[in-house]
């Protein structure tokens, strides 16, 4: 049932937000069941993503000083063809079924209209929204507003203590762990390996510093395949 949003204001995300929004998607967490955990310095690093306007591309919703609701965008740096800005966002459990949703799904496109007229107005523009189809209303809201569904993502688990088969390495290719001096071909590999996935645009350094190798970055899982005869990285993980 909706309720008068008389108690809630309304304002663009601040770097000051972290902590808040941390909070809040947690919440969300417990009751989407995602398998997705932030801290503060996780939701800090997305507030301040080089291609995420605040001002501009975000707003919030606050009940009171508790953050119940969020929405902020991303824009892409070099788009081919198609300018895609991806819109995330989300609302408490407590403050589901009030509008709160609508409002934040309406605001984001709105913000992702002007900030393609500001980077890539020659384009077509699509905006984004990844999400579990298993988030309550979240369906109904992107259909009324529009959305259709066009891809699926599949995420697949290992449990924690199980033996993974030995696989050996492919004659030829020897196994290289990360460094600041191959970290740029392993850049350079994940963008070939996305460049048919229209979803995933090109990271850029500037990206890639900011959602790869931040502080949630583990160099000591991170691996390369190089070709030994001529040098030329193959693959990386």
């Amino acid at each position: 049932m909706r309720e008068a949003l008389s108690t809630i204001t309304w304002r663009p995300l601040a770097r000051e937000d972290a902590k808040g929004s941390a909070d809040l998607l947690n919440a969300m967490e417990a009751a989407d069941r995602i398998g997705e955990y932030y801290d503060e310095q996780d939701t800090l690093q997305e507030l301040i993503d080089p291609y995420t306007d605040l001002e501009r591309g975000s707003l919030a919703a606050f009940d009171g000083d508790v953050m119940v609701g969020f929405m902020k965008t991303r824009y892409q740096a070099t788009p081919e063809g198609v300018h895609r800005i991806v819109m995330d966002g989300g609302v408490a459990p407590d403050h589901r079924r009030r509008g709160l949703g609508t409002r934040l799904v309406r605001a984001g496109v709105a913000a992702a209209k002007e900030l393609h007229a500001r980077h890539h107005p020659t384009l077509r523009l699509a905006v984004d929204i990844h999400k579990p189809e298993t988030m309550a209303g979240l369906a109904q809201i992107l259909h009324s507003e529009g959305f259709q569904q066009v891809s699926y993502y599949q995420h697949f688990e290992h449990r924690l203590g199980d033996a993974i088969p030995g696989t050996a390495i492919p004659a030829g290719l020897r196994v290289e762990p990360w460094s600041e001096q191959n970290d740029e071909e392993f850049r350079l590999i994940r963008n070939e390996a996305f460049s048919e996935d229209r979803l995933r645009a090109p990271m850029t350094v500037e990206s890639w510093t900011s959602k790869i190798t931040n502080q949630t970055f583990r160099p000591t899982v991170s691996f390369l395949l190089r070709d030994e005869a001529n040098g030329t990285p193959r693959a990386c993980w």
